[in-house]
Formats: structure tokens, C-alpha cells, sequence
């Protein structure tokens, strides 16, 4: 069966095409997969939301009682302590400092939120901190800066940091998918459902639960157009 025009100038005969494989061929069933496509993905940002809103004011708790800090956490004085220079190859074998990213994204943070100029509430800054900055605090890097000194007070005792960073990892791709309306269907959706599960059951059993009963990710994963 042939795409309808109208699909090819929508979307490209080379992004539609990856559906219609998956359909055998069927144009009719590739559009019904790239609808449950755009559905998962729905669904995903609005379990991904109340994950990540969990999991940046948990992290901004626990940041406040890191030992080494003195006052807000988000004070530049606090930066050396949070996130030191720490020097390492990069896949040139050139040197780069992997913690000036995310010292850069609360200087930006700041500077954009307004809580520089103290016109807005800290809230506002924390706010401006991406899911990416978030899940990095769980890197190796961070075990023992980080991990041992506060993060874990984030989560349930006997959270394992590197099981938490591997689905905080996962779910940040997945996040970046959606964000640009790539297909997610191929990519093992419900394993990405168990990692924001697990993530969220760890941080707040309350949150689990809220979570687990309003997603509507365990329905669209069973009921993919076939």
C-alpha cells in the first residue's frame, strides 16, 4: 500500500518510513503507530513532570544539609564546594573539567531566573535547573562529594546510586526524544515506565503511588496498534 501524499509532505517519506516498517508495509497501520507514538509520548512528559518535580525539590533539600555548604546551596561560594574542578580526558585526550557544566548551568540558572537581582523567589532558580543537571548529580563522579555527604538522604534507605543513575540516564534520553518528537515506540517503552516507577518509589512511596495510578503509560504499552 502506498503513503498518501498528504503523509509524505507531513512528515517526510524518511521519518515516516521507520513506521512503516515497523507496520510491514501497511501506511494505514504506520499512521495509527506514529498516532500511539505521539500518545506514548504524551504520556511520558506527564509522568516525566511530576517525577522531575519531585526529584529537584528532594534534591534541593538534601543540597541544603550538604556539610560543606554555607548558606544557599545555589550561592557561588558553594559552587568549589559542590562541584570541584576535576580534571579528565575527554575522547581526544584532551583535558576538560567536568564539573564546569553544571557549576555554568546554576550561574545561568541564576542569572536567567532573576535571583541574581533578588527579584524572584529561589524557587524560581531551582526551577530553571534541567532534568539533565539533576540526573548528573547521581554520576559517578558525585559518589562521594555528593551521594554520600547528602543525595542519599533524597531517597528510601538502601537506594543504590548507580541503579538510580542508570534510569535517571535512561529517562533523560527519552526525555530529549520526546522533546524533539522522536519515535519512542522502538525503544523498549516499557522498560522507560519501570525506570520512572522505580526512580519515584525510591524518592517518595507517596509519589509512587500518585504516579502508578494516574499514568496512563501501562494501557497505551498494551495496547499497541497492531
Amino acid at each position: 500500500m502506498s503513503t498518501p501524499p498528504w503523509i509524505d509532505t507531513w512528515l517526510t517519506p524518511g521519518r515516516f518510513q521507520k513506521y512503516r516498517n515497523a507496520a510491514g508495509g501497511d501506511a494505514a497501520l504506520a499512521l495509527a503507530l506514529y498516532e500511539w507514538n505521539a500518545d506514548l509520548a504524551s504520556a511520558f512528559l506527564r509522568d516525566l513532570g511530576h517525577l522531575e518535580i519531585g526529584l529537584r525539590n528532594a534534591y534541593d533539600r538534601a543540597l541544603a544539609h550538604h556539610p560543606g555548604v554555607a548558606g544557599d546551596w545555589l550561592d557561588n561560594g558553594n559552587l568549589s564546594v559542590l562541584f570541584p574542578v576535576h580534571f579528565a580526558n575527554d575522547k581526544h585526550g584532551n583535558p576538560q573539567d567536568k564539573n564546569a557544566t553544571p557549576r555554568g548551568n546554576i550561574a545561568t540558572a541564576r542569572k536567567h531566573s532573576g535571583y541574581d537581582n533578588g527579584v524572584v523567589p529561589r524557587g524560581k532558580a531551582v526551577a530553571e535547573l534541567m532534568f539533565g543537571f539533576w540526573s548528573y548529580l547521581t554520576d559517578d563522579l558525585h559518589e562521594k562529594t555528593l551521594w554520600v555527604k547528602c543525595l542519599h538522604t533524597a531517597y528510601t534507605p538502601g537506594a543504590d546510586r548507580a541503579v538510580i543513575h542508570g534510569a535517571l540516564s535512561a529517562l533523560r534520553a527519552l526525555r530529549n526524544r520526546v522533546a524533539h518528537h522522536e519515535s519512542i515506540f522502538d525503544r523498549s517503552p516499557e522498560s522507560h515506565r519501570r525506570h520512572i516507577i522505580h526512580v519515584a518509589k525510591h524518592l517518595s512511596p507517596e509519589l509512587h503511588g500518585h504516579i502508578a495510578a494516574a499514568s496512563r503509560l501501562p494501557d497505551l504499552i498494551a495496547n499497541r496498534p497492531r
